[in-house]
């Protein structure tokens, strides 16, 4: 891949993303939001994450 832009992130979602072959295309942008939320934070813990973005008013 020449020039290519390809990165660890991109592996990651073309991973996650390979089980949902065929999804429609309205929840495809959700699931590759899913993705990069869990590549950005793949180092903290996600549960606690959602849970206080869950408690904000």
């Amino acid at each position: 891949m020449t020039g290519s832009t390809f990165t660890p992130a991109h592996g990651l979602a073309k991973r996650k993303l390979a089980k949902f072959n065929g999804c429609v295309s309205q929840i495809f942008m959700l699931r590759l939001e899913v993705c990069e939320f869990h590549f950005n934070h793949r180092k903290e813990n996600i549960h606690n994450i959602i849970k206080n973005l869950l408690k904000k008013p």
